[in-house]
């Protein structure tokens, strides 16, 4: 009974938080990032994107963080304090190197910029 409980907890291992989110990471490489991944060779287009203008891992240059604010979460599964100081710290930086300012996720928040998308870091284990 329990290695069938156990084997239960992986029936649908598509709905996992690792397999959603990997659907949705999306952000723009370069030429050369694509190069290096063996996704393009050296002398290959640099316009060849898809239909929707984006590549695996890529964000779409578009209108999602129009007000400059990433609202974000550092999901409870993130249980050790060096975890969240990480995330933390990365936040940190990438709010001092781009015009981006980084928030809690609230409602609050949400009615302000008018959506309620987020960043949610998690635990992948």
């Amino acid at each position: 009974l329990l290695c069938f409980l156990l084997q239960a907890n992986h029936i649908h291992p598509e709905e996992s938080k690792h397999v959603k989110a990997e659907a949705f990471d999306k952000h723009i490489l370069t030429h050369a990032q694509k190069v290096q991944l063996n996704m393009e060779s050296e002398d290959s287009n640099e316009t060849d994107i898809n239909s929707r203008g984006i590549f695996k891992r890529g964000f779409k240059t578009g209108r999602l963080w129009n007000k400059h604010t990433v609202p974000y979460e550092i999901d409870s599964s993130l249980d050790t304090q060096m975890a969240r100081d990480v995330i933390n710290q990365a936040i940190q930086v990438f709010a001092k190197l781009t015009c981006m300012q980084w928030k809690p996720h609230t409602t609050t928040l949400e009615t302000e910029l008018g959506h309620k998308s987020y960043v949610n870091f998690y635990s992948g284990r």
